[in-house]
């Protein structure tokens, strides 16, 4: 007499959003955040209602790795296109995914 085993693999559980991640899936939801380039520096993600305390001081607050790290996650992607940010800049903007709207609702 044969005997099967039968194995099933249940989904993992999609990760809660950390209160931080929380706060910038928001912002990347108001379409505030956008990939910039600045002559004196390399691309990088910013969010462009905060004021910077670098070298591109009026482009915005640095967000690069927390969106790489939500990038990682499934939660955010880059558009292809430039478009117009609200101070008069251009850049790519961040959008959220479905999985980044489901992670943002909670």
């Amino acid at each position: 007499m044969r005997r099967h085993v039968v194995t099933f693999v249940l989904p993992e559980p999609e990760p809660e959003p950390t209160a931080a991640e929380t706060k910038l899936l928001q912002l990347v939801n108001s379409g505030v955040v956008f990939t910039m380039s600045h002559a004196r520096c390399a691309p990088t993600a910013r969010v462009t209602t905060e004021p910077s305390r670098g070298r591109a001081g009026g482009l915005g607050r640095s967000v690069d790795a927390a969106v790489k790290k939500l990038q990682a996650k499934g939660w955010v992607a880059k558009d292809t296109k430039h478009s117009a940010t609200q101070t008069g800049h251009s850049g790519h903007r961040w959008r959220l995914t479905d999985t980044g709207t489901a992670a943002l609702e909670g």
